[in-house]
């Protein structure tokens, strides 16, 4: 399901790498006269907030620009849309990173604080827990995804493939992790060779799924293989299978990246 695939890559490729390693990380935060700017409190031309202000409500936005309603308390999100904020929802009330959601909302409101407070190693610290907890939502959904498919290949293949797609696009989205020091959990070279051994779906052999399984958890810090993100299980307790996702991608609601000064 080539739809699927692309829109978990998507939620790498284009949200979190936005996030993680480019509107919270020093390359934008700290670019140009921002710094010199936030600490004297010079604000962008026409407006009321600072160049750093500014760069970290982009960052803020990418994650919860489809929620319903941007004002309420988000550190229950509502898991509006169809990108990162959906998953982190999925994944915090799982066993991996329960209530991981809190914990992301409450570092995004610290570190604005920290901005107007011109407290630049508290800001950093708190984008550092924004930026190791999204990455984890990465790692928790690949593996819960080559897990549903492995439980699936056999009884229904149909939604083994389904899974393996999603799956498949969330392992390409490792490389735009980041673990809190600038390097992604997986570097691209590491993740093209798994993603060689899984290119023809009807040949993928457990030994190659689980592999793949053993080494997120391994890397992400996760206890084992009950990284389940979903809902309850069914039938004697095995997982649900992921909700069927809509072929296209929504266009999230977050503003457009702003034209660097």
């Amino acid at each position: 399901e080539v739809d699927q695939t692309f829109q978990k890559a998507l939620i790498g490729a284009f949200t979190l790498d936005q996030i993680a390693n480019n509107y919270l990380d020093a390359c934008k935060l700290d670019s140009g006269t921002k710094t010199d700017d936030n600490t004297n409190g010079v604000t962008s031309e026409g407006d009321n907030y600072t160049g750093m202000e500014h760069a970290w409500d982009e960052a803020f936005g990418y994650l919860y620009g489809q929620e319903a309603d941007p004002t309420a308390d988000l550190s229950t999100p509502s898991g509006d849309g169809t990108l990162l904020n959906k998953y982190l929802k999925k994944v915090s009330e799982g066993d991996v990173a329960p209530g991981i959601a809190k914990d992301v909302y409450e570092a995004f409101v610290a570190g604005r604080q920290a901005i107007v407070d011109g407290d630049y190693a508290t800001r950093d610290a708190q984008a550092k827990i924004i930026k190791v907890d999204l990455s984890k939502v990465i790692g928790a959904m690949v593996v819960n995804y080559l897990e549903s498919y492995l439980a699936k290949r056999e009884a229904t293949p149909a939604d083994a493939v389904h899974a393996l797609s999603e799956g498949y696009g969330f392992i390409f989205s490792l490389p735009f992790t980041n673990n809190g020091e600038g390097e992604p959990y997986f570097t691209q070279e590491e993740v093209s060779g798994f993603l060689d051994k899984m290119d023809n779906f009807w040949q993928i052999d457990e030994e190659t799924a689980n592999a793949v399984i053993a080494e997120v958890n391994s890397r992400f810090g996760f206890s084992g293989s009950d990284e389940g993100a979903e809902e309850g299980g069914e039938d004697g307790g095995e997982e649900a299978a992921p909700a069927e996702e809509e072929p296209a991608a929504e266009e999230p609601a977050a503003e457009e990246p702003a034209a660097e000064e």
